[in-house]
């Protein structure tokens, strides 16, 4: 049988100290186009819109997890396995790592410390927005049942099914990404910054078509 060596050319390598730590993009990548395929058509199917749903989520999860993984490796000290390093954190929810990161890193707010406050409320929105995905991948039905001449709908047929929900979800997503971004560039430790500018693109909006993004909610 011939051997066949497989080329990725989405490999991102991140130099520490004398080591490398070389991480695929795939997931984050596939999503993020998959969705502005989705959200570009004239019409969409309920389908569609549980697969922009689910690709929203996708990107937000998997690219702070990245974030924050990295952010992990680039601060350690003592001479650990990262292999255990990386294990140990992926076991933390991407919910929880977004929680430690605000309430454990050093900041530095100057004068916008109104707006550190303002964008605290991500810790509550980021579990109201995961709370969609979870329904959905755990089997919640999504459903109506039509009977003596009316019709009702489920819960979560209610919450993914209509324009408004996926607009309402997508201004978390963009509420969310503004507040990491911002609690990033407040970073008190301002070496990390080339990095942190190059991980932001993994969680940017930039792939949600403008007509889709709102401030509302």
């Amino acid at each position: 049988m011939e051997n066949k060596s497989v080329k990725s050319n989405n490999t991102i390598k991140v130099a520490i100290a004398i080591s490398s730590f070389s991480e695929s993009p795939y997931i984050i990548d596939s999503n993020r186009k998959k969705f502005t395929s989705i959200a570009n058509k004239k019409e969409w199917t309920h389908g569609d819109m549980i697969e922009m749903l689910l690709s929203l989520h996708i990107v937000l999860e998997v690219g702070l997890n990245y974030l924050f993984r990295h952010l992990a490796i680039y601060k350690l000290k003592k001479q650990v396995d990262k292999i255990d390093v990386i294990k140990n954190i992926d076991e933390i929810s991407f919910k929880d790592k977004l929680t430690l990161f605000i309430y454990n890193s050093s900041f530095d707010f100057g004068d916008k410390l109104p707006e550190a406050s303002e964008h605290h409320k991500i810790i509550n929105i980021v579990k109201d927005f995961a709370g969609i995905r979870n329904k959905i991948m755990h089997g919640h039905a999504i459903a109506t049942i039509n009977e003596e001449g009316s019709s009702k709908h489920t819960a979560l047929r209610k919450l993914v099914l209509t324009d408004d929900a996926l607009r309402e979800q997508i201004s978390k997503y963009k509420k969310i990404v503004d507040g990491v971004n911002f609690y990033l560039d407040s970073l008190s430790d301002k070496s990390f910054q080339p990095q942190i500018q190059h991980y932001k693109k993994y969680i940017a909006y930039d792939f949600i078509p403008k007509a889709l993004i709102s401030n509302h909610g």
